[in-house]
């Protein structure tokens, strides 16, 4: 049978609790996680969204396939070589790439981020199938369950926010964290949700 690892409950404010892969910098991890609690599609309307952070050695193209290859805007934002370590002084990415990241959020499909300096080197893309001893407990669906064996396979860390910002808000999945002796994975308790979890 496999084995549920416990979801931590992890407030944003304190990401350090999070175990991050050596081949991924913890603060391009934590400018991702923040970055998934605040963007927003036009309107301000929550959307789920697939962030895969790409530990050193492990290639996009070798472990995701393109959904929109021959998108003119994927292939203009990617071009833009936007980073999640260009920060404002609120910790913030540029406003360009939070426009940017709005307007492809409803898309289907995961953002690629390479792991040690932040960059957007991907978008709408499928990650490729993966096996693992682990299931989440609950009522957790298809896509958190496939980035959770994604996560386990290979050296990154896949945070997904789900489609109901209340009902399962955003999950962390690290390698590392997923290769432990026990096991665990993360959820991000937002600012103001504190006290409901």
């Amino acid at each position: 049978p496999r084995r549920s690892p416990p979801c931590r409950q992890t407030p944003v404010a304190d990401l350090l609790r999070v175990d991050v892969p050596a081949s991924i910098n913890r603060e391009v991890f934590e400018s991702v996680a923040r970055t998934a609690t605040r963007v927003c599609r036009h309107g301000g309307d929550w959307h789920g969204g697939v962030f895969a952070i790409l530990g050193e050695g492990v290639a996009i193209d070798e472990v995701t396939k393109g959904i929109k290859v021959e998108n003119s805007l994927v292939k203009g934002i990617l071009d833009e070589n936007h980073s999640y370590l260009d920060l404002d002084a609120n910790l913030d990415i540029t406003k360009a790439m939070a426009i940017d990241l709005e307007n492809i959020m409803g898309w289907d499909g995961a953002l690629g981020i390479e792991g040690t300096h932040g960059v957007l080197i991907g978008a709408a893309r499928k990650l490729n199938a993966a096996e693992s001893p682990l299931k989440l407990a609950g009522n957790f669906g298809t896509k958190h369950n496939s980035c959770l064996a994604f996560a386990h396979q290979h050296a990154c860390v896949v945070v997904v926010r789900s489609d109901d910002e209340h009902l399962k808000g955003i999950s962390v999945f690290s390698h590392s964290a997923l290769k432990l002796e026990q096991p665990e994975c993360y959820h991000i308790i937002m600012p103001g949700q504190e006290h409901a979890a």
